[in-house]
């Protein structure tokens, strides 16, 4: 086995990644929560579902950035059965993000409350 070693050759192995500092990395993060209320509309018809929108403090300078969406059921309860919620239909503006949920089995009785969690990461 051949003993090689940059350092042999007099080369400097620098990382080609740049360090940066916590409040840059924390500045390309943002969430935002909203509440959507289901209405009879979204569970009566697996193509009609709810319509949902956050907008950003501060807007991002393109849609290069990563959304993460997570749905929680505001009255959950283990004595009540689950509901299962989809967040579909996701679409990223500067300015904000907007997506649709999907009740696949229909389960979310009326003026059921959903929290909306939604984080970004600039890419």
């Amino acid at each position: 086995m051949a003993n090689f070693s940059y350092a042999k050759f007099g080369k400097n192995v620098a990382s080609p990644y740049t360090r940066e500092d916590l409040p840059v990395i924390l500045d390309k993060i943002q969430a935002a929560r909203t509440t959507y209320i289901a209405a009879n509309s979204d569970i009566s018809s697996p193509f009609i579902t709810g319509v949902w929108g956050i907008n950003w403090d501060d807007q991002f300078p393109d849609t290069g950035y990563t959304v993460q969406v997570t749905v929680e059921d505001a009255n959950f309860s283990m004595n009540s059965p689950a509901v299962v919620v989809l967040a579909t239909g996701v679409k990223k503006t500067p300015a904000g993000v907007t997506g649709r949920l999907y009740f696949p089995f229909g389960q979310a009785p009326p003026n059921h409350p959903f929290v909306i969690n939604v984080t970004a990461i600039q890419d």
